[in-house]
């Protein structure tokens, strides 16, 4: 370990944080961090958001679930090779 005796205040810092292009290096990765963290955050929010308006959505047309339940019985039953197909057949009658 080098001694630290007799270094100056500026030489200190350089050796504890690394160079110049170093800490830009830190700083910027920082800051994508940072925007990461955000970019995340205000996702999870609006995640959140469309969740609730889905459910509200669904609580006011209960039919939403018949519905559903029952293409989803009539596909498992029937196993169709093309479920775009049958799918498209199912929800144009």
């Amino acid at each position: 370990m080098p001694s630290l005796h007799g270094a100056s205040a500026s030489q200190l810092d350089t050796q504890s944080q690394g160079s110049p292009h170093q800490l830009a290096g830190n700083l910027a990765k920082t800051k994508e961090e940072e925007d990461d963290m955000e970019q995340r955050s205000e996702f999870l929010l609006r995640k959140q958001e469309v969740k609730e308006a889905q459910k509200a959505y669904m609580l006011r047309h209960p039919e939403l679930g018949d519905i559903m339940a029952d293409y989803l019985q009539l596909i498992l039953h029937r196993k169709p090779e093309d479920v775009y197909a049958f799918t498209a057949e199912y929800f144009s009658l």
